[in-house]
């Protein structure tokens, strides 16, 4: 049933916790996990010409590390892992991965504020209603 868990990360501290649940359910299908790091173009509007490619650079090189440190916890579980960075609208690009791929299960974290609509956060709440796969939200502080 699960053969391809996508892993969007934003490199913080409550990935670890997303990688738990993405990593147990893997574990149990031999599944591949795709890690996605987005970088999100859209802060750029702001930025003079001249810095966005060094702000490029460091969000990407970010985007690595954090992809890394994904597929690095698959890899040593005995899981085939792939990592991807991307640029532009992070639930954008998580949709558009999410319907190239194979993928069959989305694995985020979304944030407890109260009601629904706020809860899931807008990349969440995107993904969730978007998606044509299920979506697992794990919660997470922050």
């Amino acid at each position: 049933m699960y053969d391809d868990i996508l892993v969007p990360t934003d490199g913080g501290t409550s990935v670890d916790r997303i990688v738990d649940h993405a990593l147990d359910i893997a574990e149990r299908r031999d599944a591949r996990v795709h890690a996605l790091y987005v970088v999100d173009t859209r802060s750029f509007l702001t930025l003079d010409d001249d810095t966005v490619d060094e702000v490029v650079a460091e969000l990407t090189a970010e985007g690595e590390r954090a992809t890394a440190a994904v597929t690095e916890r698959a890899d040593t579980a005995g899981l085939a892992a792939t990592a991807e960075v991307r640029r532009g609208n992070p639930s954008e690009a998580i949709l558009d991965y999410l319907f190239e791929t194979d993928v069959d299960l989305v694995t985020m974290g979304h944030h407890d504020e109260g009601d629904q609509r706020t809860m899931l956060g807008s990349v969440a709440d995107q993904i969730v209603s978007k998606s044509t796969v299920p979506v697992l939200t794990v919660p997470v502080d922050g």
